[in-house]
């Protein structure tokens, strides 16, 4: 293993380790997943569960509520068996690129503010259905067998409607046909008319739902932008630090990031075949499709952001086990020590514009500093093959 890569990867290693520590002993740990579990005791106790609790919300739709209501007061152990489980899933072969991203990026595009390991320590199932998302894809038999991770996607989505944007991914590594198409249609409508069905079904429940969500997620200002607690995606940037309407907000959203994804996906495909060997041609354009799956989240939060950091950097990895000297893992050491100074002075200023440069450097400085070597070792290459010709 090259030195470039082998340190940051020691680096990051000891940094899960000491928070792995610090959870062990300090009690402010899960909450979420104490939330989950309150909710449910309170709901087969014939209450609100989606009331206030300790000043978090339940905000996963009534069937999950009733999914979850199952295990009473077995839910943690269930979930906690979710989490530890996908951690676990970096043990295996195929994982080995992605865990390395995380480690490395844990360390390089560190965040004093919000920890990249934040997004474990809270107990939230979102990362963890990241991972079992991602771990699917990556046991397709190189992109033959979706049905898992059509299945897996059709359920996250029931929890959280954005895990529908991993259903772009297949069309980076497979051809583009009615099939294709048409099983990924599938997966999309199971959980819509799910979703439809609760109206239906649970009207007084799905009415609680929405003020939860509402509360939680939004805001419950109409005139505001973004709302609280929407994290660091392009509609925040849109909502709240340029001021647009929530609607509008959110529509630009969907406008400016959906021709990137589309371009994204023909530049990928082509850049991909750069790549000799089929296995790590294969995952490049997992990950790459992953970015592109996260990034259109409106909502991107800690334990969003983390999987996309730990896809681009197992991407630039990738490029360096297929040959290519990437101008990135050279740089690693400037871009921790600038992050680092730029979350000082961050802390020193407390201005506006210095806490969103430090809040947004970590999410959007791993896909930023990957597009750009891609672009570079890309139009290397196409240029020796010209001169060769």
């Amino acid at each position: 293993m090259n030195n470039s890569i082998r340190w940051p990867l020691y680096v990051g290693l000891a940094l899960l380790c000491l928070n792995l520590i610090y959870v062990t002993f300090d009690r402010t740990v899960f909450w979420d997943l104490a939330v989950y579990q309150s909710a449910v005791d309170i709901h087969l106790n014939g209450g609100n569960a989606y009331t206030d609790i300790d000043g978090l919300k339940f905000v996963y739709p009534p069937l999950i509520l009733t999914a979850m209501a199952i295990f009473g007061p077995y839910l943690s152990i269930i979930l906690c068996g979710l989490i530890f489980g996908a951690l676990l899933s970096f043990a295996h072969r195929g994982m080995h690129n992605l865990f390395w991203g995380l480690a490395i990026s844990t360390a390089v595009f560190i965040s004093p503010q919000i920890p990249q390991f934040y997004a474990f320590q809270t107990g939230n199932i979102t990362a963890p259905l990241h991972i079992l998302i991602i771990f699917a894809l990556l046991h397709t038999n190189k992109g033959e067998n979706l049905i898992p991770f059509l299945v897996i996607v059709a359920i996250a989505s029931l929890i959280k409607p954005y895990y529908l944007a991993y259903l772009v991914v297949p069309f980076f590594f497979q051809i583009i046909s009615i099939r294709l198409i048409t099983m990924t249609g599938i997966s999309a409508g199971v959980p819509v008319i799910l979703f439809a069905l609760q109206y239906l079904a649970m009207p007084d429940l799905v009415g609680q739902f929405l003020s939860a969500l509402k509360t939680q997620a939004i805001g419950t200002n109409e005139l505001a932008g973004a709302g609280r607690d929407v994290g660091r995606g392009l509609y925040y940037y849109l909502g709240t630090v340029a001021g647009l309407p929530r609607v509008s907000a959110v529509l630009l959203h969907f406008a400016l990031l959906l021709p990137f994804a589309g371009f994204t996906l023909f530049a990928t495909r082509k850049l991909a075949h750069i790549i000799d060997d089929e296995r790590l041609r294969f995952e490049f354009l997992v990950f790459v499709g992953v970015i592109v799956a996260v990034i259109l989240n409106p909502r991107l939060k800690a334990y969003d952001w983390i999987i996309m950091d730990a896809a681009a950097v197992g991407a630039t990895i990738i490029l360096f086990k297929a040959g290519y000297n990437s101008f990135q893992l050279k740089f690693w050491w400037l871009i921790m020590t600038t992050m680092i100074a730029v979350g000082v002075l961050g802390r020193i200023e407390e201005t506006m514009w210095m806490g969103e440069i430090f809040a947004a450097l970590p999410v959007y400085l791993p896909p930023a500093l990957l597009a750009l070597d891609s672009f570079i070792i890309f139009s290397r290459k196409t240029k020796l093959t010209e001169r060769f010709q």
